[in-house]
């Protein structure tokens, strides 16, 4: 069986999306299929140098440029499969393979029709996220990372259930507890706060992720009596978030660690006390994932897909009412065992052989109908 992967513009960086494709790369080989990876190309993005794409000559790479590629794919696979809804779109040029969509989430969509929150869309922008869900009905199969996200699907696009597969998400790569000694050089080399235990959050700054709810919780904490410090990884710390750490009085137990390694992530992972994901919503929740792979439990949001990733392994809380949730977090903490021996049992549910097995039987379905 040959199949392609169709990845996304390198230049976007969009890291997760990378890591699915990767991840598929490197283990479907071992179940028989041979894969390749086509994804557009970086021409026109490039003019003017500079460290990220222009926008607008980068659109031509991907939905002009790109065409002529698509063309010489389209029927040289059995199975062209798109890691990324975002790129549904490209559904509408393939006619002779067999296309399978993955939808991570369809939060862009819902934020350019139904108005979700810190997603909203200008006018271009509710037309792209048109052309994604016209791909998406295009496509002779979807997958759906969570059940969550299956719903969404079904509801938004109009695709009957036959047409749609629940591939429940994995790592997409390694993650384990590091030895304490190696965790104890890395935090020191990050500048984390090793004399109490700390709480650790790791997330864009996307208005979703809700970061303000992390300062108010330490400060509800400080007030309870309790302090820990909260290391805060991945994007920095935005303007308005450091005002409002001075405003509450808590900024000497904020830090920021930007763009963490992998290594550096499952050391912070593997160091913290409790890892927090107060999302206000998601397409499935990866780093609850990767925390519980590195023995560290999570407390999290009480809103899907967060309660279908945890499936019980996680103390649960109010995202938008942080003060209102101190009781919970207190009592997480002095149960502390329970929730790390909960976050391993839960783990292996996520581990990357689970999930490609799962798509290679959906390949195999899929060419053979």
């Amino acid at each position: 069986m040959r199949v392609a992967l169709l990845g996304n513009y390198r230049e976007d960086r969009q890291e997760s999306m990378l890591s699915f494709e990767s991840c598929l790369l490197v283990r479907l080989p071992s179940h028989g299929v041979e894969v390749s990876s086509i994804y557009p190309r970086c021409r026109l993005g490039s003019v003017g140098g500079g460290s990220m794409p222009n926008k607008w000559l980068a659109y031509l790479d991907k939905y002009l440029l790109f065409r002529s590629a698509l063309r010489r794919a389209d029927g040289q696979y059995d199975l062209i499969h798109v890691m990324d809804h975002s790129s549904a779109m490209y559904c509408l040029a393939l006619r002779r393979s067999k296309v399978l969509v993955t939808c991570h989430d369809m939060l862009a969509v819902r934020g350019a029709f139904e108005g979700l929150p810190g997603l909203e869309r200008s006018f271009l922008g509710k037309l792209q996220q048109r052309w994604i869900v016209s791909g998406l009905r295009a496509a002779d199969h979807v997958a759906c990372v969570s059940e969550f996200t299956h719903r969404d699907v079904l509801r938004i696009t109009g695709l009957t259930e036959d047409r749609t597969t629940l591939v429940l998400n994995s790592l997409y790569k390694p993650m384990e507890p590091l030895p304490q000694e190696k965790t104890k050089v890395l935090l020191d080399r990050l500048g984390v706060p090793r004399d109490r235990p700390f709480l650790l959050n790791v997330s864009s700054g996307l208005h979703r992720k809700n970061r303000p709810w992390l300062l108010r919780l330490a400060s509800a904490l400080r007030k309870a009596g309790q302090s820990f410090p909260i290391v805060i990884a991945g994007a920095g710390l935005s303007d308005q978030l450091r005002e409002l750490a001075t405003k509450l009085g808590i900024e000497a137990d904020i830090f920021s660690v930007e763009r963490p390694s992998d290594e550096e992530l499952q050391a912070l992972y593997s160091g913290a006390f409790f890892f927090l994901f107060p999302s206000l919503f998601e397409g499935f929740g990866l780093p609850i994932i990767e925390a519980q792979s590195c023995g560290c439990p999570v407390i999290t949001s009480d809103r899907e897909p967060m309660r279908e990733v945890a499936a019980g392994s996680c103390p649960l809380i109010d995202p938008g009412d942080p003060e209102g949730s101190i009781a919970t977090v207190l009592e997480a903490f002095r149960d502390r065992e329970r929730w790390a021996e909960a976050a391993k049992r839960n783990a292996p549910r996520f581990h990357p052989d689970r999930m490609v097995r799962e798509y290679v039987e959906l390949y195999q379905r899929l060419v053979t109908t």
